[in-house]
């Protein structure tokens, strides 16, 4: 298959799960206004199940494998023990003023925790949607700099599809913070060759963010467990796919940063 085709079909999957978020959204709004349990199920089942699940994490697994699209879960060319090093450095750098906050206000951490599952719902997409599908296949056409800006875009753009269940997320993010976010990341994913360090980081990183501008998200029931079910599930998909490429050689390794910290 061609580039353009890859762009074409994965940008396809990129809409309907778009599109599926936003209207299982629409499908919150109009179920917290009736007061309606059964409406609110199947509002999440399209949300979550078909928009998340199917769209954003199911179909570009399947894709970027069968394209062979570059993809790592665990470091090859680095010592995972470097990795995990300089990932810590960064968490605890780049989140020291907001754990410092967190802690002058006294958060309750058994509330950080539901927060923290909460967040889950919308972070757990990023990675094989942006980083194994549509990331690798634009930039098998454009090159790393404008792979990084499209996607980028697309990423902050994909934010504005969650307003009912995360109304806060449009004003605690702001569309720059979320654009270079995402470049920080991806770049630090094709350093480190971790999509599960980078992912735990990124999650970590983003529910620590919020909690300290004092945004909480609550959830009762059993609708509290599907965040976590879909992160475990994807967390369990990539330690599986890790342990099947271990004796693999990295695919395409001039996709990766190769910079040491040795050197």
């Amino acid at each position: 298959m061609n580039e353009k085709k890859k762009i074409r079909k994965a940008l396809f999957v990129l809409i309907l799960s778009g599109l599926s978020v936003y209207l299982g959204n629409l499908g919150l709004e109009k179920a917290l206004s009736l007061g309606n349990t059964w409406y609110e199920a199947g509002a999440y089942i399209l949300l979550a199940g078909i928009g998340i699940c199917l769209f954003g994490i199911y179909l570009p697994f399947r894709m970027a494998s069968r394209w062979e699209l570059p993809y790592a879960y665990w470091p090859k060319n680095k010592n995972p023990i470097h990795v995990i090093f300089f990932l810590a450095l960064w968490f605890v750098l780049m989140n020291y003023d907001n754990l410092t906050l967190i802690k002058l206000n006294g958060l309750n951490w058994g509330v950080f925790l539901e927060h923290l599952s909460q967040t889950l719902l919308i972070q757990v997409v990023y990675y094989p949607l942006f980083a194994m599908l549509l990331f690798p296949a634009f930039r098998e056409r454009y090159g790393l700099w404008w792979s990084l800006f499209i996607n980028g875009v697309l990423f902050t753009l994909y934010h504005a599809l969650f307003p009912a269940l995360f109304p806060e997320i449009v004003h605690s993010y702001t569309a720059g913070y979320l654009f270079i976010t995402f470049i920080a990341y991806m770049l630090l994913y094709i350093w480190s060759e971790s999509l599960i360090l980078v992912m735990i980081v990124h999650i970590l990183s983003n529910a620590l963010f919020l909690a300290s501008k004092d945004v909480l998200f609550e959830s009762t029931g059993l609708l509290v467990l599907i965040p976590v079910l879909l992160a475990v599930g994807t967390l369990v998909a990539m330690i599986i796919g890790a342990y099947r490429q271990k004796s693999a050689p990295i695919k395409k390794p001039e996709f990766w940063i190769t910079m040491n910290l040795k050197d």
